[in-house]
């Protein structure tokens, strides 16, 4: 036979003449979530609680490519960050360590420029009872935390999160955090943008409020059961907030009903909506838009504990969004 007559033997790693030769695209790489994305606000980010998990192949990493956890932790972000609706991501990790200025590097050469990161801050500074906690140490978040992170991430530094625990605090208690939380936020340099998420339904109010709005720093919003709903704690916060000029942040964690161990054995392997929440995801779209107007940027997380599968919430979140904006 000629070697015109010879079929050709196309190898797996060419690229395809034939679109349905090709791989499927993961739902949130497909056209119409970027025309989607393209139509929410600039100042809007969404993004996950990490990226590291396996169940989302199909969703954001290619249904044909297997990925293991750790790879997925190691390099995932390449993949993670193709997705047009995806323009930050929650840095978990540094929750329980603080970042090497060389591990922040390496995110921020993988994100990319325009990329932002949503960092949360060691836990020993919030948590007392953890192993080598610096409660409210503020020299220590500036040399062990904060420096390192600026020039690590440098521009990818989105926000830094200072979240606390639940920590049982009385109405009679209230007044000394709040000392303390001030003299913390005081020391701490203004070019890095902060908010701070309390679990203490207690400290909701304008107290809290006054304190963050004097040193520019946010309050974190959490969609989670220890929180009255978002509606409320806005409600609870007064106007006082509305003067600060750092990114707002929004948490949608858990929903009120479930524990995170429940929600993860009941949801795993995350890669379905298995029980929508349909009052937090119309407060939280009227609260982006309300942002959106304000021309703050916006930092929305979304967990996988919150209905099934962290993408799939953002997606469904921002048709929200955009369906509202196009009633008004």
């Amino acid at each position: 036979m000629s070697p015109r007559g010879r079929s050709k033997q196309r190898r797996d790693d060419e690229p395809s003449l034939f679109p349905e030769d090709r791989p499927p695209l993961p739902t949130l790489q497909q056209p119409e979530v970027a025309t989607l994305a393209a139509a929410l606000p600039s100042t809007l980010r969404l993004g996950t609680s990490s990226w590291s998990f396996p169940g989302w192949r199909g969703l954001l990493y290619e249904p044909a490519r297997p990925c293991s956890e750790a790879a997925l932790a190691r390099d995932g972000l390449r993949q993670y960050v193709k997705s047009p609706l995806l323009r930050t991501t929650g840095l978990d990790r540094a929750f329980y360590r603080p970042l090497t200025v060389e591990q922040g590097r390496a995110l921020a050469e993988q994100a990319g420029e325009g990329f932002r990161f949503l960092v949360k801050a060691y836990r020993g500074l919030t948590h007392r009872g953890t192993e080598g906690a610096r409660f409210l140490d503020s020299q220590f978040a500036v040399d062990a935390v904060i420096e390192p992170l600026r020039e690590g991430l440098g521009s990818a530094l989105g926000t830094l999160l200072v979240q606390f625990p639940e920590m049982g605090i009385k109405a009679s208690e209230c007044n000394d955090f709040l000392r303390q939380l001030d003299r913390f936020l005081s020391d701490l340099p203004d070019a890095v943008p902060i908010s701070v998420e309390v679990r203490d339904r207690v400290l909701l109010g304008d107290s809290i409020a006054g304190v963050l709005a004097a040193h520019g720093v946010a309050f974190g919003h959490a969609i989670h059961p220890s929180m009255p709903p978002l509606a409320e704690q806005l409600d609870r916060l007064g106007s006082a907030l509305e003067s600060v000029t750092a990114p707002a942040v929004l948490r949608w964690l858990l929903r009120a009903e479930h524990s995170y161990q429940g929600a993860q054995a009941l949801y795993q392997p995350f890669d379905r909506m298995l029980e929508p929440d349909v009052r937090s995801r119309e407060e939280a779209a009227a609260y982006c838009r309300l942002e959106s107007l304000r021309g703050r940027d916006l930092f929305v997380i979304a967990n996988n504990k919150a209905e099934g599968s962290a993408p799939l919430t953002l997606l469904e979140l921002a048709k929200a969004i955009v369906a509202g904006v196009a009633a008004t």
